[in-house]
């Protein structure tokens, strides 16, 4: 077999404990074969069925390994007085792999499809049909307001005379929040032909993506680092809004991307507040710190905005949270709605800042 590249620190792991395991050795074996098929078979598939969405294929499977090892830093820097064991590695792992695979088929309800489509290697990439389950779980649980509610609690192995502990939310709250934070320019073509070639009905998603230059967990500031950048002509232009939002649209069913960007970040929040109370085994993160900036034509900044946002109710288990960002922002900064953003060709500059919660503005 050809060698397959091993980039992320989840899995530069999983080869270290191959050298002294040998159930690490047989769970790296699996993977890598899965990987390889994957990679050769499928997502190129994937991303060709979803023509014009941001990508869901190898590049945003690597995406999302980078995100989730960025997450359990703490964890794979000292590994053997963690909580993680080479299981759990192997099942992350490996979960990641398969988690998007479905859109091959069709966007709406992926994550079954993807376990189903896993099935036809079971025999081949699991060590057994339990951790297939519960892979399986982990993957379905990256979608949907209850979709934590679906693995276990924890679930117990005894492969080759080892005992594994493994916690199937918790991996499932790594896994869900580094796709969440993997939403990057990354995720779209740098061609300016293609770029400028996007349909109207995929054209919000890439303008999006465009705009998020970075996102990254800082764990020892418990936070995750967003930043955002827009030109003032692409922050006004109004879209149709997607149905997730249509209680933001306008009377014609249309967004502008700047109020589209406070809905994401509103998203955002709300799956920190929903995962964190499970991956909080591994990694604290309480916050999320945004800068955002809308520059004109030249560069020069006109609007911008450097915040810190709580997601309230980390700890509470339960439903999806309701921590709401949207309408306190715009009730407060009338001036960042699209009408009123300052026009380049009147002002200079000018920089607002988004107060902390809790300050009692």
């Amino acid at each position: 077999m050809s060698n397959i590249s091993l980039e992320s620190e989840l899995e530069k792991t999983l080869l270290e404990l191959a050298d002294g395991s040998d159930n690490a050795e047989e769970f790296l074996d699996q993977y890598k074969q899965t990987k390889r098929h994957l990679q050769r078979e499928m997502y190129p598939w994937v991303q060709s069925n979803c023509n014009w969405f941001t990508d869901h294929g190898e590049q945003h499977i690597a995406a999302v390994m980078n995100q989730a090892s960025r997450l359990l830093e703490n964890e794979l820097r000292d590994f053997q007085s963690g909580d993680l064991n080479e299981l759990d590695l192997f099942i992350l792992l490996t979960a990641i792999l398969w988690h998007d695979v479905g859109m091959i088929v069709d966007r709406t309800d992926h994550e079954r499809i993807s376990t189903e489509v896993a099935d036809r290697f079971r025999d081949i990439a699991f060590p057994s049909t339990s951790i297939k389950a519960t892979t399986d779980d982990i993957i379905k649980a990256h979608r949907n307001k209850a979709g934590l509610d679906i693995p276990q609690r924890d679930s117990v192995f005894n492969i080759g005379n080892e005992i594994y502990k493994v916690y199937p939310k918790d991996l499932a709250g790594i896994l869900r929040f580094a796709d969440e934070i993997s939403e990057t320019q990354e995720r779209v073509s740098g061609d300016s032909w293609i770029r400028e070639s996007v349909p109207d009905e995929s054209e919000l998603f890439w303008r999006y993506a465009e705009t998020v230059q970075g996102c990254y967990p800082h764990l020892n500031g418990k936070s995750v680092n967003l930043n955002i950048e827009v030109g003032y002509k692409k922050s006004i232009k109004m879209y149709p809004c997607p149905d997730s939002f249509k209680e933001r649209a306008n009377d014609d069913g249309e967004i502008s991307l700047i109020e589209y960007m406070i809905c994401r970040l509103e998203k955002l929040v709300n799956e920190l507040a929903y995962c964190e109370r499970y991956f909080n085994r591994y990694a604290e993160i309480r916050e999320v710190q945004v800068d955002i900036t809308v520059r004109d034509d030249s560069h020069t900044i006109i609007q911008e905005v450097n915040e810190t946002l709580a997601a309230t109710g980390l700890t509470t288990k339960g439903t999806y949270p309701d921590v709401k960002i949207y309408d306190d922002f715009f009730e407060e900064y009338s001036e960042w709605k699209p009408d009123q953003l300052p026009d380049p060709s009147e002002v200079n500059s000018s920089i607002t800042r988004l107060p902390h919660q809790g300050d009692g503005q």
